[in-house]
């Protein structure tokens, strides 16, 4: 069938192919192996670092946001009536409607206390008199002042007079 030559040839042939096969097996399918784990380490390592960046990224927002909050709350309490100085806020509306020409009338009403024990609500009835003009610079005097007053209300009218009657509803806070 087959001569000695080509059985020799078929042997040699065999005999590479079997080793090639069991360098596969033995070697190469291994070190595969061993390869795609630490592959897998590798990207389990990825996401879990991503995660560890992702967190310290929200750690360093939330500290951003945090000292933002700080900063606004400390402006907001400068902004509030200090306990004992409400006089002085009094006499700083006294001297607008002074210094814009208008009569003032103010009623004040102080307001339970807020959920913040540190803060009490005064509640701000403010009747004026005067010239439109001199009653809309009072207003943005109020608006630029170093006081938080939350105007609520504002109710216009005319008298015989020709006057402007301005009658504003408002709250200022009070710093315990």
């Amino acid at each position: 069938m087959f001569q000695t030559h080509e059985k020799k040839l078929i042997y040699i042939t065999g005999g590479i192919l079997a080793f090639f096969f069991l360098v596969s097996f033995l070697i190469i399918y291994p070190q595969y192996q061993s390869i795609q784990k630490m592959n897998n380490h590798i990207l389990e390592l990825r996401t879990s670092l991503e995660l560890k960046y992702e967190k310290v990224r929200y750690l360093h927002k939330s500290q951003n946001i945090l000292a933002q909050a700080k900063q606004i709350t400390t402006e907001l309490r400068s902004l509030f009536i200090k306990n004992g100085e409400e006089i002085g806020f009094i006499s700083y509306l006294e001297g607008l409607a002074d210094k814009f020409s208008i009569k003032q009338k103010i009623n004040i009403a102080r307001a339970d206390k807020t959920k913040n024990r540190d803060i009490d609500k005064i509640d701000l009835q403010i009747d004026t008199q005067g010239e439109f003009v001199d009653l809309l610079s009072y207003l943005t005097a109020l608006e630029h002042s170093d006081y938080l007053i939350s105007i609520s209300e504002v109710n216009l009218n005319r008298d015989a007079s020709f006057l402007i009657n301005m009658s504003l509803k408002a709250e200022v806070y009070v710093q315990n």
